[in-house]
């Protein structure tokens, strides 16, 4: 048994193991600190988040540091760190960040990196390198989920099984026609990052000007090569340019790119 602050004696199962930014025992139990934080948030709720900001910022860079001490693109030598992301070496990150708990990445993922460690096996890279270098390897799986499937995906699959070569043969023209696609789109919009000017079209995107990407895609039901098909099918319509990943990104995690800043 232990005493909690506020409500008395309670089992030790109610309280936290260990304060870990102290390394003292904690006086209050789970549920009234959990209420007491509550009620902070609330009261200063400004103040809590851009305390929490800077904490978060803090923590992002102390394990940039590790991998890069110049803070730079281990590819490139990009040193705006909207830009900078954590690449797993080997491949693998999806797979990794799920196993761990930290899917999305970002503070959990750089929390489970400093709590181990600093693992060998990763590094820093800007999203255009990550997206143009990183090893991407897709583990081999089936080629559909057989509770997803319609009866005419099915036999397409079983067809595919019996025949691969026809497989491989239908991958190559999806990949052909998709990249067919993307060159025409880009170079409609410019065919370079309005941003920036980067030209290489393995790192160049299509940006809704205005924003509200995610919501259109949805509207449309279109992603990736279906909606660069969508584009060309409706004649390039205006509010759309061309950005490379590190600018997108920026865009919609920060509201805007360095290189607007300059």
């Amino acid at each position: 048994m232990r005493k909690c602050k506020n409500c008395g004696p309670q089992e030790e199962s109610k309280f936290k193991r260990v304060n870990r930014s102290n390394g003292k025992v904690w006086i209050r139990c789970k549920k009234c600190d959990a209420e007491r934080n509550r009620k902070y948030r609330t009261q200063s709720t400004d103040e809590y988040k851009e305390r929490d900001r800077i904490r978060k910022e803090e923590l992002k860079i102390e394990v940039f540091k590790h991998y890069s001490p110049t803070l730079t693109c281990s590819m490139c030598d990009e040193k705006h760190i909207e830009f900078l992301t954590i690449d797993h070496i080997s491949g693998g990150g999806r797979q990794h960040r799920l196993k761990v708990g930290a899917l999305s990445g970002g503070t959990k993922f750089y929390r489970w990196v400093k709590d181990n460690g600093f693992p060998d096996d990763l590094r820093v890279l800007c999203l255009n390198c990550n997206v143009k270098y990183g090893a991407r390897r897709i583990q081999e799986r089936p080629y559909v989920k057989p509770e997803f499937a319609s009866e005419k995906r099915k036999y397409r699959v079983t067809y595919w099984e019996k025949n691969p070569e026809a497989y491989e043969k239908y991958k190559s023209q999806k990949r052909s026609y998709g990249l067919r696609d993307k060159l025409i789109v880009i170079n409609h919009y410019g065919g370079k990052c309005s941003c920036c000017d980067v030209g290489d079209t393995d790192v160049l995107a299509i940006d809704h000007v205005n924003g509200g990407g995610t919501k259109h895609r949805k509207e449309i039901n279109k992603t990736g090569s279906s909606f660069r098909t969508w584009l060309i099918k409706n004649n390039f319509p205006d509010g759309y340019q061309v950005l490379c990943f590190n600018c997108n990104s920026a865009k919609t995690l920060f509201g805007g790119c360095p290189h607007a800043r300059r």
